[in-house]
């Protein structure tokens, strides 16, 4: 995964284009994102913002051989006023239809659209438009905007919150049901619950920016610091108790039983003691370059993992019983038995591309 935007503006010394090239060149399968979520942080910041179109970004994702390139989206963000963000929708879909004028009969990419909203009627308003613009089925879509409903941020509550992206996603799947769907910007513990809503794929750079900050994550459990810190956030304990439940769950058991590259280093025999424990949470909370790479490591593997595991659990027809499994121990325990109880009386099929 790339973005169009950062290649051309912010990768000055051609590290992370020389990385894609190479990668690209082994066959590994390349989506470049175009940096729509990127122009509209930094108007948020009030910082520069550079020249930056679809033509732009028609070319650079053709310059790096992408498998998938997503057209320049204009998300709607945190916005409150409703009619600002049919706008947003409506440039979304015209950089869409530009992005298609460029687009050559022997181009080795698919483009893939992008929708944006809050609520069914803009879904609705931006599916009309993306087929009629394509004069076909939506074979593959992307949906956009998520991240405000997701995360406390200013204004995030024009998003709707969490049980919106629930019925957003939902409601998409039921309107598509047999097209593939990509969500952008879902990661962690909501991605259980994003699949179980029937998207197909989802991207997200939180497994290693939270890295980055000093956390890692557990399946099911999501993040957490090694100790205790000066804020109040979420660290590795032993006896967490559950909200609603009798049980209590041993994080640092968890932590210490992972089976990734560099966990596994830290028990000799499958087996691990106190002294492990003091030196391996020591190892991964220092703020060094070679600690970070241990937080990478270990979290990259897990999203991995999770995703394979999600996979076998579709194929075998069980994702529902894989997500309750999962999210047993989750504050999201409640989210999850609203999808459930939503796909049961709506009959909504969880479409499956794999």
């Amino acid at each position: 995964m790339s973005n169009a935007y950062d290649l051309i503006y912010r990768d000055q010394k051609n590290i992370r284009a020389r990385l894609i090239k190479k990668l690209v060149k082994e066959g590994l399968f390349h989506k470049m994102d175009s940096g729509g979520f990127q122009l509209m942080k930094q108007q948020m910041k009030g910082e520069k913002i550079h020249k930056f179109n679809p033509k732009m970004v028609y070319k650079i994702q053709k310059a790096f051989f992408c498998d998938i390139g997503v057209t320049l989206d204009v998300p709607i963000g945190t916005l409150g006023n409703e009619n600002k963000k049919y706008i947003n929708i409506n440039k979304t879909i015209e950089n869409f239809e530009k992005l298609l004028r460029y687009y050559e009969k022997n181009d080795n990419f698919s483009i893939l659209p992008v929708i944006h909203g809050h609520n069914f009627k803009m879904i609705d308003y931006a599916i009309k438009r993306i087929r009629n613009v394509l004069n076909e089925p939506i074979k593959a879509v992307g949906i956009g905007s998520l991240v405000p409903m997701l995360k406390t941020v200013k204004n995030s509550d024009n998003a709707g919150g969490k049980e919106n992206f629930i019925r957003i996603l939902l409601y998409l799947r039921k309107k598509l049901p047999n097209s593939f769907i990509h969500a952008f910007g879902v990661g962690g513990t909501m991605s259980y619950l994003a699949y179980l809503c029937g998207i197909d794929s989802l991207d997200s750079t939180g497994w290693i920016l939270k890295a980055s900050r000093g956390v890692i994550q557990l399946p099911g459990i999501s993040d957490r610091f090694l100790k205790k810190k000066s804020h109040s956030r979420p660290y590795l304990i032993e006896n967490r108790s559950i909200s609603g439940s009798e049980e209590i769950i041993n994080e640092k058991k968890i932590f210490m039983e992972c089976e990734c590259p560099v966990c596994s280093k830290y028990r000799e025999n499958g087996k691990w003691n106190y002294t492990d424990w003091i030196k391996k949470r020591n190892d991964f909370d220092k703020y060094t370059k070679e600690s970070r790479m241990k937080r990478v490591i270990h979290n990259l593997w897990l999203y991995q993992n999770e995703l394979k595991n999600i996979r076998k659990a579709t194929i075998n027809n069980n994702i529902i019983g894989f997500v309750e499994k999962r999210l047993q121990n989750s504050r999201y325990r409640s989210l999850f038995r609203k999808i459930k109880s939503e796909i049961k009386m709506n009959q909504i099929r969880i479409q499956k591309f794999l």
